[in-house]
């Protein structure tokens, strides 16, 4: 499941997100380009403009409307600190039940695989332990269905069903509608997810990549240079 976005040159896509709890509901929009290796570009356009941008070698965050940027140069950062600078980046734009996220630590944890099914999908139902898990992986089309992750004490903390199967590429499978429900500190919230303009696979221009910003941004340096 995983060995296919490893393979991936190129994708990109529209995002649609609209997430409800009982405080408040929200919507927002972006749109995502990758091309491998390691360069990432994430528009960010509801409820408000900003642009995320990686070549591979530094990390760019711009906030048109305080006329801010942030940049990092990731090649000078331990991988470690690497990871966490980009997830801390990335984390607003997560697609939960599009991928495992940490899927060689649920790997780890694995104790059953049995066939299952999803409406009229067939799926491999594979549980794991300390803590629990249950994802159910569709068994033709490699793509994960339904996810239920619990905590250690037996929890709910997310669950996530997809749905509208649909071919990007010759083999490659993405849902276009996927909806969550994630616990937060002061409950629950569910959030409502459509994937739309995938590409797979074709030629994305290193310059896409790249952003120059306009004159007069304040350019912060990240505390984790500041550390070195």
């Amino acid at each position: 499941m995983e060995d296919r976005f490893a393979r991936l040159q190129s994708i990109s896509y529209s995002v649609k997100r609209f997430s409800t709890s009982k405080q408040q509901a929200a919507g927002d929009r972006w749109l995502f380009h990758f091309k491998s290796p390691d360069k990432v570009r994430i528009d960010y356009l509801e409820p408000y403009n900003r642009l995320i941008v990686t070549d591979g070698a530094s990390l760019l965050e711009y906030l048109p409307s305080a006329g801010k940027a942030l940049k990092t140069e990731l090649a000078s950062l331990s991988p470690q600190k690497r990871a966490m600078v980009l997830s801390g980046a990335f984390g607003r734009v997560s697609v939960d039940g599009l991928r495992l996220g940490n899927y060689q630590e649920m790997l780890r944890r694995a104790v059953k695989v049995t066939p299952a099914r999803v409406g009229d999908n067939k799926a491999w139902l594979v549980e794991g332990a300390n803590p629990r898990y249950q994802v159910y992986i569709d068994q033709e089309k490699a793509v994960p269905l339904k996810t239920e992750i619990y905590d250690s004490d037996g929890e709910l903390v997310l669950r996530t069903e997809a749905s509208s199967l649909y071919q990007a590429a010759p083999g490659f499978w993405l849902p276009r509608e996927i909806a969550s429900t994630t616990r937060a500190p002061d409950g629950f919230y569910k959030t409502a997810l459509s994937l739309s303009e995938v590409r797979v696979d074709e030629a994305i221009a290193d310059q896409v990549f790249r952003f120059e910003l306009p004159a007069g941004v304040e350019i912060a340096t990240s505390k984790q240079e500041e550390k070195k």
